[in-house]
């Protein structure tokens, strides 16, 4: 029995996707895990799951064992991309019981990726920093951390860069230690340099929020992308949103917060706010 199936969200990634999730074309869910290479091509260990379990996985809150073992037991596949693209995934039902291969992983492995970057992307004068006044209600220094309102009453602390790195002539490394961050806000100009930033991000365990503002506030009109930003990051673990720099920046502030506040409120790292001074 052979299904196709495409990559819908890349889960785990160091130097491609480890883990990530998959669907066929009747919208049945599947959970791909990368194993042996067979002849120089990627193969993918690749077991069906409910979206309610996928869910939980993705938050914290069921390990991988118990999401594959759930179904996987009766059905699993073995998967190969077509013409090297994740698009196109062919996965082939095995006989074997899974339990009698190395593809069922120990119990304990939780996907909880540890750090959050929120990156605008966009050209000179698109309307990012606007959105970073919004965000925090106040004109912001950067290349520090601060304490972002999230709620009248809560906070979590970020690493904030308002001027582009291309426009500093410096690079994350040159203003932190990405370890000791947990959220990270910047700015990103819409060149080839913030795809190779993004992706040695997303090896260093990162989650990547990207809005690509487009239009931005001074262009004249939508443009394409040239550059494949969209398509570049689309195996990274990350979600992409084109956002309109022409509009007022409230409604880009609010996407920005409360990716932020899911993502803190599920990592306990919201904290009561410090009293205004």
């Amino acid at each position: 029995m052979t299904i196709m199936a495409r990559h819908v969200k890349t889960l785990d990634y160091y130097d491609g996707p480890v883990l990530f999730h998959a669907r066929d074309s009747k919208g049945e869910d599947y959970l791909c895990m990368a194993v042996d290479a067979a002849a120089g091509d990627d193969r993918y260990a690749a077991f069906p799951v409910s979206p309610q379990s996928l869910c939980q996985f993705i938050y914290g809150r069921m390990d991988l064992r118990a999401l594959i073992g759930e179904r996987a037991a009766s059905e699993w596949y073995i998967g190969a991309c077509q013409d090297g693209s994740l698009t196109k995934l062919r996965l082939n039902k095995q006989g074997m019981p899974l339990s009698e291969t190395d593809y069922l992983p120990e119990s304990g492995f939780f996907l909880h990726p540890s750090k959050l970057v929120v990156a605008l992307v966009g050209r000179q004068n698109s309307g990012k920093s606007t959105t970073w006044y919004e965000l925090f209600g106040k004109k912001q220094r950067g290349n520090k951390y601060a304490h972002l309102r999230l709620s009248k009453s809560e906070c979590v602390e970020v690493f904030f860069v308002n001027s582009s790195f291309e426009e500093q002539a410096k690079e994350l490394e040159d203003l932190l230690d990405i370890e000791d961050c947990r959220v990270l806000l910047c700015s990103m100009q819409y060149s080839e340099s913030a795809l190779a930033r993004l992706k040695r991000l997303a090896d260093a365990g990162c989650y990547l929020h990207l809005q690509w503002l487009n239009p931005g506030y001074k262009s004249k009109e939508k443009a394409s992308d040239s550059l494949g930003l969209e398509a570049g990051t689309a195996l990274l673990p990350s979600e992409f949103h084109v956002r309109d720099g022409k509009q007022t920046p409230a409604r880009r502030a609010q996407g920005v917060k409360e990716a932020i506040y899911d993502w803190a409120a599920d990592r306990c790292l919201i904290v009561k706010c410090r009293a205004a001074h």
